[in-house]
């Protein structure tokens, strides 16, 4: 604990015997508030608590109208009533601070709780001195309402004071308008594929939603039952796929639209994998002026992809690669290439 120099020793003492507590004799003169207390009960100097003076706490009513529980030498419940409890009210000041406080000839009751009970205590009501000033109270300003005002709507509302009921008030909270949310007519998915928002489609499934290119054959065609395009097999909307004649989805013209049965769609869809793939990451082949793939090259010269690869990574040319029948070594072919591959009689060759 520290210690307390001897002019504060006596001038603390000094402040005791004025009445002050031994927290705000610490806080003037800057010093320890424990070693100040036992300096001062050391001497004889003890604060006896209110309690033991016979200061009971007891609930006080203040001029605003608040209880309060404190000691009895307290009489409001904040500084703002204790400071509004010095104006010297009349008619006349209520009547000048109603108006005041007034906006657009309507008055609030918010922070206005020592206004309202004086005016009260003076004038019978709160209504009444609000009369007297030419102010209309905020509450009776407000429209009751005993209905929805939504057209159409007979549902209770959310309170008095709201127009809207539940569905119509949080409508408006999410959107911002009394209008139903529109979903978008068509949608343009990852894949290409466009979809048309259609709830009541006859060819609708769990969705409200339907692909474009089946809507557009369906108003073309109608119910079916069909044909394969491509192997003639009889089809229904069941087992029907559409399919996109120039392999471009979002091409929806009726011209472009076909039916096909799954399997020859599928087959269809196997070549379009391939044929991207080969593009995409295929090994390029220029060869009269057209570059091809590796896999596109072997199909067209009856030669195994892999033979033509093995070819040009031992240094053949690219039209003996591409034309030379199998066991027959072009003429730039060297006998020492050969012996590296193990001979011409090599029958990986």
């Amino acid at each position: 604990m520290s210690t307390i120099a001897q002019h504060k020793k006596q001038e603390s003492e000094r402040l005791f015997h004025e009445g002050l507590s031994y927290a705000q004799i610490a806080l003037r003169l800057k010093c320890c508030k424990k070693a100040l207390a036992a300096h001062l009960k050391s001497v004889g100097l003890v604060r006896q608590s209110n309690a033991v003076l016979g200061k009971r706490l007891i609930i006080h009513t203040c001029l605003c109208g608040t209880q309060f529980s404190g000691y009895a030498n307290r009489e409001f419940c904040s500084k703002r009533c204790a400071d509004a409890s010095r104006v010297k009210w009349s008619q006349d000041t209520i009547i000048q601070a109603i108006r005041r406080n007034s906006i657009d000839g309507i008055i609030k009751t918010n922070g206005l709780a020592t206004l309202t009970t004086v005016a009260s205590r003076m004038f019978g009501s709160w209504r009444a001195a609000c009369a007297q000033a030419g102010v209309g109270v905020a509450a009776d300003c407000v429209t009751q309402y005993s209905k929805c005002t939504v057209d159409g709507c007979q549902r209770k509302p959310r309170s008095t004071t709201s127009p809207y009921c539940e569905t119509h008030y949080y409508r408006i909270y999410r959107n911002g308008t009394l209008d139903l949310h529109k979903p978008p007519a068509i949608v343009d998915r990852s894949d290409g594929y466009r979809l048309l928002y259609a709830p009541k489609h006859p060819l609708r499934r769990s969705s409200s939603r339907i692909a474009e290119h089946r809507a557009v054959f369906y108003e073309a065609h109608g119910a079916g039952p069909f044909n394969c395009h491509w192997c003639d097999k009889p089809l229904t909307w069941q087992n029907l796929h559409i399919d996109h004649l120039n392999d471009i989805r979002s091409d929806n013209s009726i011209g472009n639209l076909v039916a096909s049965c799954p399997p020859c769609n599928q087959k269809r869809g196997h070549s379009k994998v391939k044929r991207t793939m080969r593009e995409r990451y295929g090994f390029k082949i220029t060869f009269n002026g057209l570059t091809l793939s590796v896999g596109d090259w072997a199909e067209q010269v009856s030669i195994p992809a892999a033979r033509i690869k093995k070819r040009l990574i031992a240094g053949w040319r690219v039209e003996d690669a591409l034309t030379l029948p199998k066991r027959v070594r072009p003429l730039s072919y060297s006998i020492k290439t050969a012996a590296q591959d193990g001979g011409f009689g090599n029958p990986r060759r």
